[in-house]
């Protein structure tokens, strides 16, 4: 059997990509349709096939999940943790420096909006079974995103009763030219993939502004401590636009859970703790 994270033939990583992306997407469809489910009953609102809004009326007498998820995120979401360097017996000189280091972090939290995201982390909870902070880099400036946790896919049979999948991946609906502007290298083979690929593609022809394809970021961490076999990929379809070494030991991603569901990797949702009261 061959592992995508060992493979050396970048035109055979793209195609095993490829195939585990859709049966990844298969072994997810429940997971998916309950997120959906519970974001029905909290907004009160219907969506078809992912965030296509359909305005019919959803509305409810007593928005049981709603209200109690408002109000905890109004009282627990509004807090601003931060991290803070001390010291033990430290002289004058040592905390100073510390004193600098929370400093700087905090001066870090405020440039990253970090305090405006969070909240949503919180609120997404108490009502998907995972909430997913993306951490990254572009250029030389940090940023930090929420992620819709539909987009978060991995192979739920290696994190049975694992904290974490070896493997993760994201997929994200962006539009083909901002595409092409980050790999313009790569320009006829984006063209002709997302030509060739119509499948849940919206067209610019069809009344939308944006040409929108589906672009793959996977990630595979280091095996063991000392192992080199860990992967960064970033792929649209079979099409390879950034391969590189992972050498760290955790995702770029901060995960939060509502509750622990024991077995698995994704958690229990206040809404899903909810909606036998609600229904």
């Amino acid at each position: 059997m061959k592992f995508w994270w060992n493979e050396t033939d970048e035109t055979e990583l793209g195609n095993l990509l490829t195939e585990l992306i859709l049966q990844l997407k298969d072994d997810h469809v429940n997971r998916h349709t309950m997120n959906l489910d519970m974001l029905r009953m909290y907004t009160q609102r219907d969506y078809e096939g992912g965030a296509n809004l359909n305005l019919r009326d959803y509305r409810i007498s007593l928005n049981v999940i709603g209200n109690i998820t408002d109000t905890l995120v109004s009282r627990i979401g509004k807090s601003k943790p931060k991290p803070m360097y001390l010291t033990r017996r430290g002289d004058y000189r040592l905390r100073q420096n510390a004193k600098r280091l929370t400093d700087v972090m905090e001066g870090i939290f405020y440039q990253t909006n970090i305090y405006d995201v969070m909240p949503k982390i919180f609120q997404d909870s108490c009502i998907f079974d995972l909430a997913c902070m993306k951490i990254g880099r572009e250029g030389s400036e940090l940023f930090v995103e929420r992620v819709f946790p539909n987009e978060i896919l991995w192979d739920m049979n290696a994190s049975m009763y694992a904290d974490h999948p070896p493997s993760l991946h994201q997929i994200k609906s962006i539009p083909l030219e901002t595409l092409i502007l980050q790999f313009p290298e790569r320009e006829e083979e984006l063209r002709y993939s997302a030509a060739t690929d119509d499948d849940g593609m919206m067209s610019s022809e069809e009344g939308h502004e944006a040409e929108m394809v589906e672009c793959v970021e996977s990630w595979h961490l280091p095996s063991m401590y000392d192992s080199d076999d860990g992967r960064h990929v970033i792929h649209m379809d079979n099409v390879i636009l950034e391969d590189e070494q992972y050498t760290y030991s955790s995702f770029p991603f901060i995960f939060c859970k509502w509750g622990d569901a024991l077995v698995g990797f994704a958690g229990i949702s206040l809404a899903e703790q909810l909606k036998n009261i609600q229904m």
